[in-house]
């Protein structure tokens, strides 16, 4: 099987990584701990999983484990500050964020000019980004509402098999308002993107969201949606079941319904929630500070308040309690 993302490409076959078609040298430790972090990217990857897996069984410190990530994400042009690629889920394991492109086998690799560009080896599945929603509101500070919304909908996309989404970072690096659409497709090398705006005026919300089929950059659906703020989730889940029928027409309905299923349906528990996250990234754009941690995690334990089985705001708060950049 082949692997490309951003201008590397896996082959698990031939056991080979390359970039721009230029073969890399690596050590077999580091291309197996790369290749199963990018093969199994839907999930996350518990060091016990690696341990198992990668040492087959063999007494491996933490440390060892740490320092072969370092090196994994070295080869990669990736760090433990950026986490562009591999993201550390602190106390937990680590994933593979990145938008990655599968071919099917060799031939259809070869079949095309290997230059680490996703458009030239193509999956059978489309793929779509999510840009950041534009926020349309008076307050700047609704920011982080819009950006919630987005990182949701990537989230809830993600869960089905019939379509890639590309990973957050690299989709959120195209602003609505300003992106050029054949840039997006050569660096992303998509076939749809999401798009929309949010404007919030006290209880009540106006998102306009539309869905553009990159090739002919022709808008397939758009939709403008005016509702009390309590419907929030409602209209999510026509967004994303909007989009997926559109993409695919072959979703299956037991597979919305659970895509549908939420951590929380608690509207403030979900608002203290994005804005801890909004504190969190702060901390975590440039050298942290602990006073943007501590902001962070005074919403996330208000979110907890409002719904302890909350579980993405334990895991949140537990970052941000340690200091972690990124996490």
């Amino acid at each position: 099987m082949i692997y490309q993302f951003d201008e590397f490409e896996i082959d698990t076959r031939n056991y080979q990584l390359s970039n721009k078609g230029k073969v890399i040298d690596v050590e077999p430790k580091v291309f197996d701990l790369l290749s199963y972090l990018v093969v199994n990217r839907s999930k996350l990857i518990t060091r016990d999983e690696l341990f198992k897996n990668i040492w087959k069984g063999q007494v491996v410190s933490d440390t060892s484990l740490s320092n072969q990530i370092k090196a994994v994400r070295k080869v990669i042009g990736d760090s433990g500050r950026a986490q562009l690629c591999i993201k550390t889920i602190h106390g937990r394991g680590y994933q593979f964020v990145t938008g990655v492109v599968e071919a099917d086998d060799q031939e259809t690799a070869a079949s095309a000019p290997v230059t680490g560009n996703p458009l030239e080896v193509r999956s059978k599945a489309p793929m779509v980004a999510v840009l950041p929603f534009q926020n349309l509101s008076s307050d700047q500070e609704q920011n982080y509402f819009c950006e919630g919304m987005s990182e949701d909908i990537t989230t809830e996309l993600s869960r089905f098999a019939d379509i890639q989404v590309i990973a957050r970072h690299s989709a959120f690096q195209f602003v609505s308002a300003a992106y050029d659409i054949g840039d997006l497709v050569l660096q992303l090398g998509v076939d749809y993107v999401v798009e929309g705006s949010v404007r919030r005026a006290g209880n009540q919300v106006r998102i306009n969201a539309q869905l553009i089929e990159t090739r002919s950059q022709n808008h397939v659906w758009a939709e403008r949606y005016d509702f009390p703020l309590e419907d929030i989730f409602e209209v999510q889940n026509d967004i994303i079941g909007t989009v997926v029928s559109t993409m695919t027409g072959r979703i299956q309905r037991i597979e919305l319904d659970r895509a549908r299923s939420r951590s929380t349906e608690n509207l403030s528990a979900y608002e203290h929630l994005l804005r801890g996250l909004s504190f969190h990234k702060i901390a975590s754009s440039s050298w942290p500070t602990q006073d943007d941690f501590a902001r962070a995690n005074v919403e996330f334990e208000k979110a907890l308040e409002l719904d302890p089985g909350l579980a993405r705001a334990h895991a949140w708060r537990i970052c941000s309690l340690s200091g972690v950049r990124g996490c």
